[in-house]
C-alpha cells in the first residue's frame, strides 16, 4: 500500500511540475511576443519618420460630373445639396466611401441634383485649417474634387503618430491630384483662401452647422454620416413635389 501511495504522490508530483512548466512556457511566449510586437511597431514609426509620406494613397477615379469649382452637377437642378465638412473628419471619410459615391451616380450624374462642397471646422487645428484651404487652392487648377478624394482617402494618414496635413504633405497630395504642386505651393504659402475658409465657418455657423459632416437638401438638414437610404427619403420626396 505504501508503495502505490508513494507512486501516486510522484505521478501527482509530476503532473504538477509539468503544469508549472507549460504555464512557465505561455508567460515566456507572451513577454516574446509582446517584445517582438513592439518591436515590430516601433520599426514601423522609425521607417514612416525616415520617409513619411510613402504611405499616402491615392485613391481610385471617382465621378465628378460637370465640375464647377466646388460644385457638381447641373447647376439649374431641382434639388441642392449642400455639405459641409472637413478633412480631419472620421465620419465625413466614412461618409466619402460609403455613401456619396451612390448619390451622386443617382442623383448628381442624372441631373437630378447639384452637389456643393464647403467647410466647417467644429474645432480650429493649423492642419485642418491648412487642408480646407488646399482643397480651394488645388480648384484654381481645375482640381477641387480630385484633391478632394485624395484628401478624404488620407484621413487615417493624417491623424498616425507623428504624421498631420503639413505643406509639405498637402504639396504631394496636391501632386497626386493632378495639380502643379509649384502653383498649389504658391497659392498655399499665400494663404490665398484663408478668408474664404473662414466665411464658409461663418455661414455654417450661421446655419446652425454644429458637427460634421452636416448636410442641407433645399435646406432641409441632414447631421451625420448616414447611408443612402436616409438622403433618397428627402431628395425623392423634394423631386415628388415638381413631378419628377
Amino acid at each position: 500500500m505504501s508503495d502505490k501511495k508513494s507512486n501516486a504522490q510522484q505521478r501527482i508530483k509530476e503532473r504538477r511540475e509539468k503544469a508549472r512548466q507549460s504555464r512557465k512556457r505561455k508567460r515566456l511566449f507572451t513577454i516574446i511576443g509582446f517584445i517582438l510586437g513592439t518591436i515590430l511597431f516601433m520599426g514601423i514609426l522609425f521607417y514612416q519618420s525616415l520617409n513619411p509620406m510613402s504611405t499616402l494613397i491615392k485613391p481610385g477615379k471617382r465621378e465628378h460630373p460637370s465640375p464647377n469649382g466646388n460644385t457638381l452637377g447641373d447647376p439649374d437642378a431641382p434639388v441642392k445639396i449642400i455639405e459641409y465638412a472637413e478633412f480631419k473628419c472620421a465620419y465625413c471619410a466614412k461618409y466619402w466611401r460609403e455613401t456619396e459615391p451612390e448619390l451622386i451616380e443617382e442623383y448628381v450624374s442624372t441631373g437630378k441634383a447639384s452637389y456643393t462642397f464647403r467647410i466647417f471646422l467644429p474645432s480650429v487645428t493649423d492642419d485642418a485649417q491648412l487642408s480646407a484651404e488646399a482643397v480651394y487652392c488645388a480648384g484654381d487648377q481645375g482640381k477641387f474634387w480630385e484633391m478632394r478624394d485624395v484628401l478624404f482617402a488620407n484621413y487615417y494618414y493624417s491623424i498616425s503618430p507623428g504624421n498631420s496635413f503639413s505643406e509639405d504633405v498637402l504639396r504631394q497630395l496636391a501632386k497626386m491630384s493632378g495639380a502643379d504642386p509649384d502653383i498649389f505651393s504658391s497659392c498655399l504659402s499665400e494663404r490665398k483662401y484663408q478668408e474664404q475658409v473662414n466665411q464658409d465657418i461663418a455661414d455654417a455657423r450661421a446655419m446652425d452647422v454644429d458637427a460634421t459632416p452636416y448636410f442641407f437638401i433645399n435646406g432641409e438638414s441632414i447631421r451625420g454620416a448616414y447611408p443612402l437610404s436616409e438622403f433618397q427619403q428627402i431628395i425623392d420626396r423634394e423631386l415628388a413635389s415638381i413631378g419628377q
